[in-house]
């Protein structure tokens, strides 16, 4: 006889067998670069960040980061993912790592979340433009990952995606093209996140910080 199975051990397998098709659809039906995982730190979380111009990014960093990527947690506008239908709903809830976040809730609501997941040592992935980008350029991140990185100690790592916008650009369906890549770089540690803003006020701060990184994603790009 063997045990009934629990809700959270279906979830769990669930989000096992999502993990496997996004490496089999990246790994093998994409054709997919990832360079610089050497500087992947995984004896401890970061926040992970990359440019954004396609619904093809976030799965793609998962797949790029190995198994670091595995338990990856990514906030979510709730109105976007959860709320267009049940199904829909129970997907997203349940068998991914989407946190849904209220953009009615503004900045602090976002900050709340996304400190709490930083503060139970979660790895967080975080698009720090905001919004995909139209026509491919990297945009102004926002000084909130400056903020979180500073208040939580949390180093953070850069990656670059090239081609996702070109392979599925928004509004398409499907993807139109396969030639993706996924730069990672060094982390920024907070150590030097520290060392660069020392003396500014906290507002300030977050903003050097995010133009640092800002700075770190365009290098990869290059």
């Amino acid at each position: 006889c063997g045990y009934p199975q629990t809700a959270s051990g279906n979830e769990e397998r669930g989000k096992q067998l999502i993990g496997k098709f996004q490496d089999l659809f990246y790994g093998e039906m994409m054709k997919s670069r990832i360079v610089g995982r050497a500087f992947i730190p995984h004896n401890r979380n970061t926040i992970v960040i990359a440019n954004h111009a396609s619904h093809l990014d976030m799965g793609f960093v998962r797949h790029a980061l190995g198994t670091y990527g595995e338990d990856i947690t990514t906030l979510a506008a709730q109105d976007y993912f959860f709320e267009k239908n049940g199904l829909q709903r129970a997907f997203f809830e349940n068998l991914t790592n989407l946190k849904a976040v209220d953009r009615k809730g503004g900045l602090r609501a976002s900050e709340r979340q996304a400190g709490e997941i930083l503060s139970s040592g979660k790895t967080m992935l975080i698009f720090p433009e905001g919004t995909r980008s139209q026509d491919g350029e990297v945009k102004e991140f926002k000084p909130l990952l400056g903020h979180l990185a500073l208040s939580y100690g949390v180093d953070i790592l850069p990656l670059y995606l090239a081609g996702t916008r070109e392979a599925m650009p928004k509004g398409a369906k499907v993807p139109l093209k396969r030639e993706i890549e996924a730069r990672i770089g060094p982390p920024i540690t907070v150590g030097d996140m520290r060392r660069l803003t020392k003396g500014m006020s906290a507002s300030d701060a977050s903003r050097e910080v995010a133009k640092l990184a800002h700075r770190a994603v365009l290098a990869l790009k290059e």
